[in-house]
């Protein structure tokens, strides 16, 4: 990994890290599974571990029952047995952030610019990385916020709130003030450069080359995030092997499809 560049490393420099860490007495991460908060950074890391995919290109079928994905979960159930990583079986992302926030953990797998403002210290160096892939190119979650407007069945305030998110949407002064408040960056490139001057900000706005499938509105989602976290759970704890844990995983998640 070179923290010059871009930053992307190998599956082979994260297994390498790991040992290293572990080695020095370190928990190198927390692949925690006590809820489904956070839960795309864990999803994100076994992907691309291998080159797994959690959908299929049509949105159509969840995908991580393959060969890599059994890969990937080996890997990681390993280096969890040999002590160099910890299974969070009941934390989620709320609770790991805090616990690299405290040094207890040498990195997160949930981070973005929210947290590295929430989380800002003087304590230690914070550096983003993307995550590990196979072949050094990471294909990254990514979150679309944006806003809505409830029905209350008033169609005259239905109508005002939404010039006001045209408003904070599109203006071409505001709707820049908006996206730099939120300290993410926005889904148009005619606003441009939001932070002149900041070079780390500048690498994490080019990592949109990297950004994977949006699989947020397949049907089913709620439901795969529940049989996610429970088969990662399975996993950990060997009550189950990995391809039986993804067996189920994929027979409960693709279940919506099946009827």
């Amino acid at each position: 990994m070179n923290l010059e560049g871009d930053r992307t490393w190998t599956t082979d420099n994260f297994v390498k890290a790991m040992e290293a860490l572990g080695k020095a007495g370190k928990i190198g991460i927390s692949v925690y599974c006590g809820g489904q908060g956070g839960d795309q950074g864990t999803r994100a890391l076994v992907s691309n571990l291998y080159g797994a995919t959690i959908a299929d290109k049509a949105n159509s079928r969840y995908t991580m029952n393959s060969p890599e994905g059994v890969k990937a979960l080996t890997l990681l159930k390993d280096l969890e047995s040999k002590g160099y990583i910890d299974a969070g079986l009941s934390i989620a992302a709320a609770e790991e952030l805090q616990l690299f926030a405290q040094q207890q953990i040498a990195s997160t797998i949930c981070w973005g610019t929210s947290n590295a403002k929430n989380y800002a210290t003087n304590a230690f160096t914070q550096v983003s990385v993307p995550f590990p892939s196979n072949d050094g190119v990471p294909s990254l979650e990514y979150l679309v916020n944006g806003f809505c407007v409830f029905d209350n069945k008033d169609a005259a305030k239905a109508e005002a709130a939404k010039k006001l998110v045209q408003f904070i949407s599109d203006d071409p002064v505001w709707g820049k003030k908006n996206v730099v408040q939120t300290g993410a960056f926005p889904v148009r490139s005619s606003f441009g450069d939001l932070y002149p001057g900041n070079p780390e900000y500048n690498l994490l706005a080019s990592w949109t080359k990297y950004y994977g499938g949006y699989y947020n509105t397949m049907p089913g989602f709620a439901a795969m995030r529940t049989e996610w976290w429970n088969m990662l759970q399975y996993v950990f704890t060997g009550d189950k092997t990995v391809v039986q844990a993804l067996g189920d995983y994929d027979k409960n998640s693709n279940a919506v499809f099946n009827k």
